[in-house]
């Protein structure tokens, strides 16, 4: 059995767990299942738990799909993306023709944002981000918070590279205007550098567990 002790390359410890080493899944279950949770926390109201852990469990069922060229960060966030738009479909409140590209999740909740009402700057761009589209909100937090490059999105959306720096920019213009609606606009300068150092700026407080 390999051991777990330090930090392993992700896709051989998702081929271990596969093969039936357990230690290689709770390796990858601690490494992983904060990261999914605060993916779905901020775009359902409910059952990010187990959104998790269905991500996790459909990578263990689609191991043997996984190349070794495949960035896995991008490969587990394309099956985590897939795992909201199908439960979000599956509710009785919601069509299942959802458009992730124009439904935001302000739209698709039945209660206001949970964000932590003492950071405001958390609770600011937390609301800003539910008022955009959930693909735009997604390219977002992908990008500053889980630092994935313009190639991992692109397979995530299934766009090309070139795409995905179009789709960070106009993101960046709707959450822009959605902090302003907000009356924050004196937060943010008028530049991606701006908004670039205010985003790397509440990082941390971004990524605590509620």
């Amino acid at each position: 059995m390999i051991g777990y002790h330090h930090r392993v390359d992700d896709t051989a410890a998702l081929r271990a767990w596969r093969a039936g080493d357990r230690a290689a899944g709770r390796a990858l279950f601690g490494r992983w299942f904060q990261r999914l949770r605060r993916f779905f926390r901020d775009k359902i109201d409910e059952g990010a738990d187990d959104l998790a852990q269905a991500t996790l469990l459909a990578a263990l069922d689609k191991a043997e799909a996984l190349r070794d060229d495949t960035s896995f960060r991008a490969w587990m966030f394309t099956i985590a993306r897939n795992q909201l738009i199908d439960a979000l479909r599956r509710s009785p409140r919601h069509a299942a023709a959802l458009d992730p590209s124009v439904a935001c999740a302000c739209e698709l909740s039945n209660s206001p944002s949970r964000a932590i009402a003492a950071h405001d700057d958390r609770r600011l761009l937390l609301e800003a981000l539910r008022r955009v589209p959930l693909d735009a909100q997604v390219v977002l937090e992908l990008s500053y918070w889980e630092r994935l490059n313009s190639d991992e999105l692109a397979q995530i959306l299934g766009v090309s590279a070139s795409a995905i720096r179009t789709r960070l920019q106009r993101a960046r213009e709707l959450v822009r205007a959605q902090l302003a609606a907000l009356g924050s606009e004196a937060r943010l300068g008028a530049t991606d550098d701006d908004f670039d150092a205010w985003a790397a700026r509440i990082h941390d407080v971004a990524h605590e567990s509620p």
